[in-house]
């Protein structure tokens, strides 16, 4: 079963039964529930098989608290079951034409206990204090509702309490669907009333999606090695990333070897560059420790990085400060980002690296120089140049300019 949002609980509606359903269905509520207490049997299967009627070829569904056999008999859509009453698969053995089984649960407990049981939905709460039972069960609070609800994986309607001002706290506390009960039933004018609570999910199910994508735009992706393509050109310009894998460094005497028509060192097709000139300690046999590895300024490779991104295949240069224009545009070409280290850090740069399994051209270039292999994991930086032609040196650049031309 799919979420369906708004659920209308009727339970003695100032303007009738019948004239809330209708109002219901008017407004485009997809569940509404007969729910009508110490009644007479044969009272209740009279409303029941009144308001299946109304709900007739509509998009609304019925549904019976309580009682299976008046839904059955009513041709009610479904029933709604309490703990105490026939459970879940009694109900389907002993009226297969009933299609919707709902449960009330009203802690952790009991909705962890639905869960083999199958019911189409739950139902969750009292989310906040309710006069509507005799004997209501303990506040649950939009936390724990918000719990429940994200521990089942079928729909679960928060119920209890609930109306247009306190609706917002429980859609952002995960619930996609809500039952409301005197907010509509003490209502002279429930269809107006159902759609004033509809505008209010609206709005708040809006907010709930603007601090969504707020928190995925500062969730840190990550990266790992063989940086491909596909990968690089999913990333931003604003981007949080965390890198994880082989990184080669390579400063000045490196791209100036490399320019020279020198060997690159190390095959760094959907690797990553990092502009680093770290302090090594150890040698080969002992092994080697590296106490700091924060990034050099890479504005200085600016003459060699746009013919090295064409010929090597690197994917992610990481380093500090930015590039150029014709830096940014072999990026752009041929699918590669520029990753902004922190600056200052080299020691917590340091412990990101995890081994050190190679190094090239030490006694050539020296330690700080030379092109050394770094398994690294969770290396933070930001992506601050992206495939797609974004920079945000240059973005900076602009709107200093533009402010400076004002003053």
């Amino acid at each position: 079963m799919k979420d369906f949002g708004f659920y209308l609980v009727m339970t003695n509606p100032l303007v009738g039964y019948a004239k809330c359903c209708e109002a219901a269905g008017r407004a485009g509520v997809r569940m509404v529930q007969l729910r009508m207490k110490d009644v007479p049997r044969g009272e209740l299967l009279r409303e029941a098989k009144l308001l299946a009627s109304i709900v007739k070829g509509s998009r609304t569904r019925l549904i019976v608290d309580d009682d299976a056999s008046v839904a059955a008999e009513a041709g009610a859509d479904g029933v709604h079951v309490g703990q105490d009453d026939m459970s879940v698969a009694e109900v389907r053995a002993k009226y297969p034409e009933i299609g919707i089984v709902g449960l009330s649960t009203h802690n952790p407990a009991q909705a962890r206990a639905a869960i083999p049981q199958r019911p189409d939905y739950i139902g969750v709460g009292p989310v906040f204090a309710t006069p509507t039972k005799k004997i209501p069960d303990p506040v649950l609070g939009v936390a724990t509702a918000g719990e429940m609800i994200a521990s089942v994986p079928f729909p679960a309607v928060a119920i209890g309490g609930i109306n247009g001002d306190n609706l917002g706290e429980v859609i952002a506390a995960g619930a996609r669907n809500w039952a409301v009960v005197r907010a509509v039933c003490a209502s002279r004018d429930p269809y107006s009333a159902i759609l004033s609570l509809m505008e209010a999910a609206d709005r708040a199910a809006s907010r709930v999606r603007r601090v969504s994508r707020r928190e995925d735009a500062a969730r840190p992706k990550r990266i790992c090695y063989p940086f491909t393509e596909e990968c690089v050109r999913s990333l931003r310009a604003g981007d949080l990333v965390l890198v994880s894998g082989t990184v080669f460094t390579g400063r000045d005497r490196f791209h100036k070897h490399f320019a020279e028509g020198g060997d690159l060192c190390a095959d760094f097709r959907e690797g990553a560059l990092y502009h680093c000139g770290p302090v090594v300690t150890g040698d080969a046999e002992r092994g080697w420790k590296v106490v700091a590895a924060g990034p050099t300024t890479s504005a200085r490779e600016n003459p060699y990085e746009p013919d090295f991104i064409a010929k090597s295949g690197v994917r992610v240069i990481i380093g500090k400060g930015g590039m150029d224009g014709r830096t940014l545009a072999a990026m752009k070409k041929h699918g590669c980002v520029y990753v902004q280290a922190v600056g200052g850090a080299g020691a917590l740069a340091a412990a990101c690296v995890k081994k050190v399994s190679g190094v090239s051209h030490l006694a050539d270039f020296g330690a700080a120089e030379a092109c050394w292999r770094f398994e690294m994991e969770d290396f933070a930086g930001v992506v601050a140049m992206d495939s797609h032609g974004r920079s945000l040196f240059a973005e900076v650049e602009e709107s200093s300019r533009r402010r400076i031309f004002l003053v």
